[in-house]
């Protein structure tokens, strides 16, 4: 995995500038991208290699342009210096870090792309496996990972005092080894985590951390193996049950050694259709055989770019129809019969996968089963956009909003226009959805559009949309919740500026408190209700906002207006802290 210059660490930045919620929330959506990548790709997997590289290259940049970055992680999500940042777009990541005991996380101009890729690996394995072994800052720091600061000190110069044995990744065999002997440092009371274990265990190439845990979950020495953990470990060796199969087997033992091109593509050919033909005799293990070297192939370095091509374009033809719901199958079993080989084979066919993994996870049942299908699809990234699109436009309700899901997963951009369209949908609940995920998209055209929903004709979409503002956050989302906030109107428009106060106290911006405080200060005979309903949420949200302003414009509230404007203020007051709500105030903070 690592590039020659992999662990240079950064120039120190050369001019330093201010750093904003957005640019951390970009960063944060990038390492979320990083740590699903390396759950799906194996080891020196060239996708794999060009994820962390174009990876390393956003967080260089931004370290180089703002310097030292520290970030706070706390239940509700990440925080920039007090701030939230990234709310609605990366609380799935926010919770992985609460779940592992990650409190803070910075980063220097020490950071080396090893260091990235290492954070990453370690990200990527489940809590409980990380226990095993010590936890997750253990686990980081066990090999020099510079340029990272996990929690409140320096966990890298603590381990080095304590003594505890060090392997380089860079002294070790290749990366698949490097990782396993990083994550088995002396101390941990497993011996023989090896290179040639890891190999032996079928585990090299198939993600060496979860490898490596597994290992040190169990004995250090492996069980044997199955017969169709052979196939998949060794699929030109692995015993075959039916005559017939040993003519594709020395088949594809003469595919697995040609030289030539023209003849390469021969043989390729003449393998798929034997292995479609035994497939539909009933020998599914033989079709998965020719699978899986054809797949090996594809993405084997050491082969010319023609036989890549070739092996890739027979392996789509033999992967369809009951061959490919068959190797989603293995993808999804259950338990510990699930496979990354199968998982990493439909990440190599690509789109023309996705119908089939789609129509898969309209009709699962089983959330295991529905989870480790969705991690495929999002692993695919933009492979999915066009058939994600057709989905929503297909007017089928349910797998309408899988399809919107999935876009907001992913932060697929290529699908925006569609959801977009979405948002004037007949259909309330496709609606909502396809609001959400414009928000995990986050980019300008999204809050955009989210905006001019505030204006929408169908009902509710305006105050969702508000809702959906408050979470996206920035300054569009600020600017267009003021504006809703400060419309008068009758009825209904007051309802939708309820909301917009509401979303503005989530958002916690002192700029806010005129605003609210003007609100405070309408009178109306004919919309008295409704009136008293925004004010209300207008105390609320005071109570939320930080600032001598806010305490202000809760004093004024707790001796003027409504009985019930009058009550909740000075019980606001009272639990944000203290202000002059005993006495009457003079008057409302300027507006």
């Amino acid at each position: 995995m690592e590039r020659p210059d992999a662990r240079a660490p950064l120039a120190a930045p050369s001019a330093p500038g201010a750093r904003s919620p957005a640019d951390v929330t970009a960063l944060l959506v990038e390492l979320g991208r990083l740590v699903k990548a390396r759950q799906f790709y194996p080891d020196r997997h060239p996708l794999l290699r060009d994820v962390f590289d174009r990876g390393f290259r956003v967080f260089e940049a931004e370290i180089r342009r703002g310097g030292p970055l520290e970030i706070e992680v706390r239940q509700g999500g990440f925080r920039l210096a007090g701030e939230v940042v990234g709310r609605g777009r990366v609380d799935d990541l926010a919770q992985d870090f609460v779940r592992r005991a990650i409190r803070r996380l910075g980063f220097d101009v020490a950071l080396t792309q090893a260091a990235i890729e290492r954070l990453v690996a370690v990200l990527a394995t489940e809590p409980e496996q990380l226990a095993q072994i010590g936890g997750f800052v253990r686990a980081l720091y066990t090999d020099p990972c510079p340029g990272i600061r996990v929690n409140e000190m320096d966990y890298s110069a603590a381990l080095a005092q304590a003594g505890a044995a060090r392997v380089s990744v860079a002294d070790a065999e290749g990366t698949a080894a490097g990782v396993a002997a990083a994550l088995a440092p002396a101390g941990f009371g497993v011996a023989g985590l090896s290179a040639g274990v890891v190999d032996g265990a079928g585990l090299a190439g198939d993600g060496a951390v979860a490898g490596a845990l597994a290992l040190l979950a169990g004995e250090p020495k492996p069980e044997p193996l199955g017969p169709a953990h052979e196939l998949e470990r060794a699929p030109l060796d692995a015993c075959f049950e039916d005559d017939r199969a040993s003519e594709l087997v020395t088949l594809l033992r003469e595919l697995d050694a040609a030289n030539d091109d023209v003849r390469y593509r021969d043989l390729a050919r003449e393998a798929s259709v034997l292995a479609a033909a035994l497939s539909d005799d009933g020998l599914d293990d033989e079709g998965y055989r020719a699978i899986l070297v054809l797949a090996a192939h594809a993405a084997s370095d050491e082969r010319t770019d023609a036989v890549r091509t070739a092996a890739h374009e027979c392996l789509r033809e033999l992967t369809r129809g009951r061959r490919l719901d068959a190797l989603i199958e293995r993808a999804c079993a259950p338990g510990e019969g699930a496979s990354l080989r199968a998982a990493q084979t439909l990440l190599r066919i690509g789109s023309p996968a996705v119908p089939a993994l789609l129509h898969r996870v309209e009709a699962e049942q089983d959330l295991d089963r529905r989870g480790q299908l969705f991690g495929i699809l999002i692993a695919m990234g933009d492979a999915t956009t066009g058939d994600l699109c057709d989905a929503m436009q297909s007017g089928e309700r349910r797998r309408a909003g899988l399809a919107i899901r999935l876009a907001g997963e992913m932060q697929n951009g290529g699908t925006l226009d569609a959801l977009i369209e979405l948002l004037g949908s007949d259909d309330a609940d496709l609606r909502r959805e396809a609001a959400k995920a414009l928000v995990r998209i986050g980019s300008p055209d999204a809050i955009e559009a989210l905006a001019s929903a505030l204006r929408s004709p169908h009902e509710g979409m305006p105050a969702h949309a508000a809702f959906c503002l408050g979470v996206a956050g920035g300054a569009r989302a600020f600017e267009a919740l003021l504006a809703t906030a400060r419309r008068e109107g009758g009825g209904p428009t007051l309802d939708l500026a309820r909301e917009a106060v509401r979303a503005l106290g989530r958002m916690g911006r002192p700029e806010t408190v005129p605003v609210l405080a003007k609100i405070l200060e309408r009178r109306s005979l004919l919309r008295r209700r409704r009136l008293r309903e925004l004010q209300l949420a207008a105390v609320a949200a005071l109570a939320k906002l930080p600032g001598d302003a806010s305490h202000a414009a809760l004093a004024h509230a707790a001796s003027h207006g409504s009985a019930a404007v009058r009550e909740a203020a000075k019980r606001a007051a009272s639990r944000s802290g203290p202000g002059p709500v005993d006495r009457a105030a003079p008057g409302p903070p300027a507006t």
